[in-house]
This record gives C-alpha cells, sequence and structure tokens, in this order.
C-alpha cells in the first residue's frame, strides 16, 4: 500500500485466527491422523557413521504381533535403490552401505504405532564398519575417503588429470573484485580470525510425520506439516516417476519448522502406501529426529578486514567452510554473496566451499548461514571500530552499504535503508543512556533478502459478504493474522468477515516455500491485488444494478451504496 494510505485494519492487534484450536488442543497435527485401515510404519536406523550392510535379517522382527511387513531396500523398485541420489528426497533406504548414523536401513509396517516400533528392535543388521570422514577438518583433504565414492568416481573420470581434486569438496564458489592483497598492504589496520559453528538441529515441538493414502483411481494423497507443498509435490512426482497431478498435496499445521520442514520421509511413505494399498503413517520419535534429519551445518569462517585511517573498509578476505553432511544442502552460496555486501568495501576476495561427510544431510535454520557469518563478520567490525577510536555505530555509519550499492556477486542491494535503521538505533534511549552496573549494549546490524519468489492468491466474495481469502502458504508465525488485516482494509470490510485458508496443492494458488521472511511480502501483496480486483468486481455489478456511476458509490455496513442516497 502507498505510504500516504490510511489504514484501520493494519497494524491493529487482532487474535490469531488460529488461536482457539491452538490453545484448547483442538488442531489436528500430522500424527493426530486416523485414516481407515492405516497402517504405522517405524524405522530402523544405522548407528554408525560408515558401514557396509553385509546383511538384514528380518525373520524374528516379520513374525512379531500385528506385523505386516519389514521392509529393506532390496524390497523397493530399482530406481529407489541408490545410495548416492543427487538430491535427498531420492534417497529411500540404505542398501549396500550405511554412509551415516541415524541413516535408515530398514522399515517395519504394523498394525498400529507401538508394534511397529517394538519389532524394530527386533531386526539385526550385520555391519562391517569403516572409518568415517567426520568434519570439515577431515573432510577437506586431499586423502580423505570419499564420502560418495561413486559421485566422486565419475567427477575424476572427466576432471583435468594435472589437477588434483579434493575428494568431498562438493561445491565451490568465488567472488572476486579489486586488488584485495594491496588493500591489505596499504591498509592502516588489519584483523583476522577464525570462527567455528557446530550444527544445530531446528528443535521444533512436533518430529517428522507424513501420512500417505494411495487412492484407488491411482493418485497419491500426502499428508505432512511441510513448509512447501509444492516442493513436495514436485520432489515425488520427480523420484516417483509420476506426474504433479497425480499428486494431492494437504499441507497439515506445522508444530515448528524454523526452515527444517521440507520434504524427507514423504517419498519413502507414498511408495509403502502404493506396495501395501493402505494408508501408511511414519512419525519419527524425537531420538530419532534428532539423529536423522536435517539440521544446520557446522562451519568454519576465516575472515580479514582492512580499513584506512579515516576509517573506511577497504578490503575483505574470507574463506569458508560448510559441512553438507551426505547430501548436498548447505547455504555455501548464499553467506558468499552476503558476507561482501553488508559494507561497502572495494577490494573483496572470497571463496566458499561445501564439502561432504559421514553425518546426516543438512537443511536450513533461520536465515541459512547468516547467524554464524553475521557473529564472525560483526565481531571483526567491531574490532577494527575499537582499534581506530570509532564508535561502532560511528563506524557502521561509515561502511554500511546503500540502496543500489553493488552485492558480492555483482548484483546491486534492492530497496533497503540500512543507514536510516543505523540513525534511529542512535537516538534510541537504550544506545544514549549511560549502562548502569553490569550492564552493557552491544550493536550489529543484519539481513536477508527476502521477497524472491512470486506469489498467488484467490478472493471469493460470498453470498453473505464474508471473503473467503485461498492461498498456498502456511502459516507458521501468524501471518494469516497479517493476510486477514491486509484483505479486510484492501477490500473495506471487518476483519472478522475474513476467513484465510491455505488449500491443497489441487487448488491452491501456486507458492514457493514458507520462510525466509517473505510471506507478507510476497502472499501479502498478491492478497492485496485479490482484494482490490474483487472489490473492483463488486463495484461494477453495484453500479450496473444501482444505475450509477462507480465514483459515485460508497461501501458501508456491508452495503455497495450510493454516497449520500443509501
Amino acid at each position: 500500500m502507498q505510504s500516504d494510505e490510511r489504514v484501520s485494519i493494519v497494524g491493529q492487534r487482532l487474535r490469531r485466527p488460529d488461536a482457539v484450536q491452538k490453545l484448547t488442543g483442538y488442531e489436528r497435527y500430522t500424527d493426530d491422523l486416523a485414516l481407515p485401515g492405516m497402517y504405522s510404519a517405524h524405522f530402523v536406523l544405522s548407528p554408525h557413521a560408515h558401514a557396509t550392510i553385509r546383511g538384514i535379517d528380518v525373520d524374528e522382527a516379520a513374525r512379531a504381533p500385528a506385523v505386516v511387513a519389514v521392509v529393506t531396500s532390496r524390497d523397493l523398485p530399482e530406481f529407489a535403490r541408490d545410495d548416492e541420489p543427487s538430491i535427498r528426497a531420492g534417497f529411500f533406504l540404505a542398501s549396500e552401505r550405511a554412509s551415516y548414523a541415524g541413516q535408515p536401513v530398514a522399515v517395519v509396517v504394523a498394525r498400529t504405532a507401538a508394534e511397529a516400533e517394538s519389532a524394530a528392535e527386533l531386526v539385526a543388521v550385520d555391519y562391517d564398519p569403516q572409518p568415517p570422514v567426520a568434519g570439515i577438518e577431515m573432510a577437506r583433504q586431499f586423502e580423505a575417503t570419499p564420502v560418495r565414492p561413486r559421485t566422486f568416481a565419475r567427477a575424476s573420470s572427466v576432471a583435468d588429470s594435472t589437477k588434483r581434486v579434493v575428494p568431498n569438496v562438493n561445491g565451490s564458489i568465488h567472488h572476486q573484485r579489486g586488488d584485495v592483497e594491496r588493500a591489505f598492504r596499504d591498509a592502516a589496520i588489519c584483523v583476522e580470525q577464525t570462527f567455528d559453528s557446530h550444527g544445530v538441529h531446528q528443535s521444533y515441538l512436533e518430529p517428522r510425520s507424513v501420512v500417505a493414502s494411495a487412492e484407488p483411481n491411482g493418485r497419491l494423497t500426502i499428508y505432512t506439516p511441510t513448509q512447501g507443498q509444492f516442493m513436495v509435490r514436485a520432489a515425488l512426482a520427480r523420484v516417483l516417476r509420476l506426474a504433479e497431478t497425480d499428486i494431492r498435496v494437504e499441507p497439515m499445521a506445522v508444530g515448528g519448522g524454523f526452515g527444517g520442514k521440507m520434504v524427507l520421509l514423504e517419498p519413502l511413505a507414498a511408495l509403502l502406501a502404493m506396495r501395501f494399498k493402505r494408508p501408511v503413517k511414519l512419525t519419527l520419535t524425537r531420538q530419532q529426529d534428532f539423529l536423522s534429519t536435517t539440521p544446520a551445518p557446522e562451519s568454519r569462517l576465516t575472515l580479514a578486514l582492512a580499513a584506512d585511517a579515516e576509517g573506511l573498509l577497504t578490503g575483505l578476505r574470507a574463506d569458508l567452510w560448510f559441512d553438507t553432511g551426505y547430501f548436498s544442502n548447505s547455504p555455501y552460496q548464499l553467506v558468499a554473496q552476503m558476507i561482501g555486501s553488508f559494507y561497502r568495501i572495494p577490494n573483496i576476495d572470497i571463496r566458499s566451499t561445501e564439502v561432504l561427510s559421514n553425518r546426516t544431510g543438512t537443511g536450513s535454520y533461520r536465515a541459512p548461514g547468516l547467524t554464524p557469518m553475521m557473529v564472525a563478520l560483526e565481531t571483526l567490525v567491531d574490532e577494527l571500530a575499537r582499534s581506530l577510536d570509532l564508535s561502532p555505530l560511528e563506524f557502521r555509519l561509515r561502511n554500511v552499504a546503500h540502496e543500489g550499492d553493488l552485492m558480492a556477486d555483482g548484483t546491486r542491494w534492492p530497496s533497503m535503508d540500512l543507514p536510516a535503521l543505523l540513525r534511529e538505533a542512535e537516538r534510541s534511549s537504550l544506545w544514549s543512556t549511560p549502562c548502569a552496573v553490569d550492564e552493557g549494549v552491544g550493536l550489529a546490524i543484519g539481513g536477508l533478502r527476502g521477497g524472491a519468489e512470486s506469489a498467488s492468491a484467490s478472493l471469493r466474495l460470498n453470498a453473505d459478504g464474508t471473503l473467503s481469502v485461498m492461498i498456498g502458504s502456511v502459516d507458521l508465525t501468524g501471518t494469516n493474522t497479517g493476510l486477514t488485516q491486509i484483505a479486510a482494509e484492501a477490500f473495506g470490510v471487518s476483519s472478522d468477515q475474513v476467513r484465510v485458508t491455505t488449500a491443497s496443492s489441487d487448488s491452491a494458488p501456486q507458492f514457493g516455500l514458507t520462510g525466509g521472511s517473505k510471506v507478507l511480502y510476497s502472499v501479502g501483496n498478491a492478497v492485496l491485488e485479490a482484494a482490490r480486483d474483487a472489490r473492483a468486481q463488486a463495484f461494477a455489478v453495484a453500479a450496473d444494478r444501482l444505475e450509477a456511476g462507480i465514483d459515485d458509490l460508497e461501501l458501508a455496513s456491508n452495503r455497495i451504496q450510493v454516497r449520500g442516497a443509501p
């Protein structure tokens, strides 16, 4: 909306539309589903980070009460037996080897969850443990054992024979501008430090869970607490060799995601449902969720900053490493872009690399990779400010990026105003008031380029004057409250006349991932346009019925009427 538009609903306190069902326990999560004839499944996970699988004895487990089957890789279709799929959604069960602790090697299907979990303890797997590649330092060595041997063999066969290839480097990016060596040689002051960050599990309250149902007409229905229902549909279509129209994703309430709940259990649950022609529920225990899902990666960030005597940054050198585990999904490219973009630095040399290791694959966690990156960068900025006898705020004001400045990858900053943000912080009493004993005030900037995906929304005016808004995003943090206010404001009704619904993939308007702080920006603009369009259509119909000009009409008390002559 334009900055000079008056609003009466947007910005007001509004009870969340889902507050009652959340607070009373009425909300239905995926593990609450109980479809007719449904089976439950439970994983058998590898306790070894690296081991050859010599055999799996399922006989005792298969004889356990209520067990339907014990499924191993050999029971799956040929396309589902790959130990080195290009994407994690393409992995089902370990076939010849286990490549990280927590990797699924078998799944027990039974009539109840308790019986499936009990029988899983009876599955005997004969492992031949092998030395694992653990952590960045081991993974980036030339002599390291390839974590994905077949993938490495294929890559080596096409590599230049004169170059030594680090077997577990899975991706690397390099941003360079200016003359970094000269910048550091001529600098008045330089600082350098290495920062290590551990992997972090998202620790959502609801463990991973999915229900898959194979319908008689050949379609699949997937009930899942995902942050991206269209991502799930596309991944399932790709790995199961199905058309997207054969798959319906029902996005369930998400009991916490923080970037972690994308695609994981859905492909295997779908295969089981197709095999047994029954709905199948697969819910991880808390321990299984910690072991085998998608935590944020471990990282090692070595940074050096140079500045002149006037307090202007002149050079940045960064050597960034991320442990992506067994599947490629680290934020090495995003961090490489952002670390050289928050400040005006004419000379940069940034290398960012992800390495494979014998750990579970990584995932996103609240602005992927940017939290440890900003800790490292802002720590060095503070060191420079102290060394130059400048306040941390003044030093940042001299160097912070402006709208239109070059980012590390050569693109330019879109609309933003970090200088204004810093000046606002300077006016804050928190910054200007002297600290009491044992108190301190720190300053740091941070950011993420959000709003980078398109979005659609559908709005329907019902016969009783209420509005139904249909979207494809899920509500993780109260975004549906904001969307309700936007629709009500733009159409001209009260917020209690608006209901926002996340529809299934069959009917929901297209949207990408719920995350990256972009839902209100992208989906909000789609809702705004839909509400304005619906209002315009309603006024056009009213103008025809009332034989009046549109400009002579008003919306008041739930009626479109002639202004001054209702």
